[in-house]
């Protein structure tokens, strides 16, 4: 990932936050032995049938740990293959290029209030959407396939970067695995309802 994320960021990241945070997922769902067979998306959109204030920790540790997957699923080695295909086609017929949806992209991650999320995701039709959410929050993956996330909490970044969010985001672009985004897309594509991060919620 150097020299765009530094390796102590990657450690903290991943190790420690994303660890922690399916560790956090389990101990919650050990109070609740039918909820343990549930896919990370169950727990996310279901009624959960459970006290109000367990299903928002649930839901709240369980968005976390699937942004988290999508997040390290959508980085690969610096200098990947920018998209040329159908998704990159899309993308351009959208927002007129590339680097306009990246120059957007960039806005939209500096105009996160506290923490949290910018998306790229696609709809049944084929078309591409930009979509932020706050804290732990994920898109409604009921209507939306994500594609590309972007985390917006200061671990992801502040040990390099500091305050310097849009540095932050264009470095990230260099990171971003098109290839994997593409296949995302297809897959969409041909298969509707079909969503990454649907094993076991059990970490």
């Amino acid at each position: 990932m150097e020299p765009h994320l530094d390796a102590d960021t990657m450690y903290i990241h991943h190790q420690q936050v994303y660890q922690r945070e399916c560790e956090a997922l389990n101990a919650l769902l050990d109070d609740w032995e039918k909820l343990q067979s549930f896919t990370l998306l169950d727990l996310i959109q279901k009624d959960l049938q459970v006290p109000t204030v367990q299903e928002q920790w649930i839901k709240h540790s369980a968005g976390g740990v699937f942004s988290h997957s999508a997040y390290f699923a959508g980085m690969g080695i610096p200098g990947q293959r920018l998209p040329d295909g159908p998704l990159g086609q899309v993308i351009q017929a959208t927002y007129g290029s590339l680097e306009n949806f990246m120059n957007l992209f960039t806005q939209a991650c500096q105009s996160v209030k506290g923490v949290g999320w910018v998306w790229l995701v696609a709809d049944p039709e084929g078309g591409v959407h930009m979509v932020m959410t706050k804290d732990n929050q994920v898109p409604r993956l009921e209507l939306v396939r994500p594609l590309l996330v972007n985390d917006l909490w200061e671990h992801s970044y502040f040990l390099k970067y500091g305050v310097d969010v849009v540095q932050y985001c264009k470095n990230w672009f260099q990171l971003v695995d098109w290839a994997g985004a593409e296949r995302r897309y297809r897959e969409y594509l041909i298969h509707g309802t079909e969503l990454p991060h649907q094993g076991s919620s059990r970490e």
